[in-house]
């Protein structure tokens, strides 16, 4: 079992103006994102999700190097303006 924690904050400077937000995955067999401490998306995740938890399935070697797209525009109210 291999685990990793990837944080990339980034600047909304007009957050209320944001009507689409995407994110881009790729992930072996399963993850779960959040978006200032509020899940937004997970694949082959158990819910909850906790700091040593595995995934719920696998997924082929090939898979994992697709970029799957995700639409987030549903969480857009999550952003804050300035650091997110």
């Amino acid at each position: 079992m291999l685990s990793s924690l990837v944080r990339n904050a980034f600047d909304a400077s007009a957050a209320a103006a944001v009507v689409a937000l995407k994110l881009r995955m790729r992930y072996d067999d399963g993850f779960a994102a959040f978006l200032n401490g509020s899940p937004i998306a997970t694949r082959n995740a158990p819910d909850p999700a906790a700091w040593n938890s595995t995934a719920t399935g696998s997924r082929a070697d090939s898979d994992a190097a697709q970029v799957e797209t995700i639409d987030l525009s549903r969480v857009t109210d999550l952003l804050r303006t300035g650091d997110n």
